[in-house]
């Protein structure tokens, strides 16, 4: 029993001791003065800033007869992003090298993109970061600014040999 006792009462004091001593404050009230006791709630709010996709991939049909002789296939409905940021931010856009059993000396430009907003005109991608959605920031995930990306594949009876082709796009958020 007193062994038990002494272990309650150091467990108590090991726990008391742990516990961080916070300010206190005490008032008395009267009828004629009242009391007031103030607590103040603080926090830090951090650079907030998210990019999502969504998707990691566009699979694409085999290329049709019709697409080779018009030179492209067009309208290639490509991923979603979104941003949600509490300060400024940017998104830039870069294609890497071809890669497949196919032509991989295809230009990277051949592969071309645009959003549903700010770039209507489909650009050739380059292996260098492009800044193409800027934002000031938004504040929360109910103020969402989201951006289509389509893509355009330029085609060639010349230069496009059978095989599979790929190519890597990035998608990068930075600091404006």
């Amino acid at each position: 029993m007193r062994k038990a006792l002494l272990l309650s009462v150091l467990g108590l004091a090991l726990t008391a001791a742990a516990a961080p001593l916070a300010a206190q404050a005490t008032c008395s009230a009267t009828t004629s003065t009242p009391c007031n006791l103030t607590n103040t709630v603080s926090g830090t709010v951090n650079d907030m800033v998210q990019l999502t996709i969504n998707t990691t991939t566009t699979p694409l049909a085999d290329f049709t007869l019709a697409e080779f002789n018009a030179g492209k296939r067009t309208a290639i409905t490509g991923p979603q992003l979104t941003v949600n940021a509490n300060r400024a931010w940017r998104v830039s856009i870069k294609g890497a090298a071809f890669t497949g059993t196919g032509n991989n000396a295809k230009p990277v430009a051949e592969l071309r993109w645009k959003d549903d907003v700010d770039n209507t005109s489909y650009a050739g991608l380059t292996t260098s970061a492009v800044a193409f959605f800027p934002g000031a920031g938004n504040g929360s995930a109910t103020n969402s600014i989201v951006r289509n990306i389509g893509y355009e594949w330029l085609l060639s009876f010349a230069t496009d040999t059978p095989g599979t082709y790929s190519q890597v796009v990035t998608f990068t958020l930075s600091a404006p």
